[in-house]
């Protein structure tokens, strides 16, 4: 069972000004928010996406390198502010931190969204598929991964 895992609060639901709606819904469902910090420094001064933002991303979603979403899911995710998150259960601690997060935030796809999910409730139809509000690891593996990521890049400290 994993006892934490990393959240993302991604760029639409910043832009959206979702994040306290985001932020309840993981306290609601029995979350602790360990570690939470706003990362910020994402487009050049002249617009442009920051290719460090770009590359890091490109790093961070690896394992959909090839898939058709792969760049337009990179380019969104350095597009803007972003929150990340280090998520516990200290009051439940026979609970899978990942696999509940993941039931938490619903499916990715829209077609395959279940009612009261932080996705199905809060993301709208037409969107494209990877502006979907939150990240979540999918695995014991890719929380160690993605949290070394997350503090090697200053993104938690």
């Amino acid at each position: 069972m994993g006892d934490e895992t990393l959240a993302l609060i991604k760029p639409d639901a910043v832009i959206r000004y979702h994040v306290g709606i985001v932020l309840t819904e993981i306290e609601l469902r029995g979350f602790n928010i360990a570690e939470c910090k706003l990362v910020t420094r994402y487009q050049g001064q002249d617009g442009s996406l920051n290719a460090l933002a770009r590359n890091r991303f490109i790093v961070f979603y690896e394992e959909h390198k090839g898939k058709p979403f792969f760049d337009p899911l990179v380019d969104f995710m350095a597009s803007g502010p972003f929150y990340a998150l280090r998520l516990t259960k200290p009051l439940f601690p026979q609970a899978d931190v990942v696999a509940d997060w993941r039931t938490a935030m619903g499916s990715a796809s829209l077609a395959s969204r279940e009612p009261g999910t932080i996705r199905y409730k809060h993301t709208r139809p037409g969107d494209p598929l990877y502006w979907n509000l939150v990240h979540g690891s999918d695995s014991a593996e890719a929380v160690e991964r993605e949290l070394n990521l997350a503090y090697r890049w200053g993104w938690l400290l």
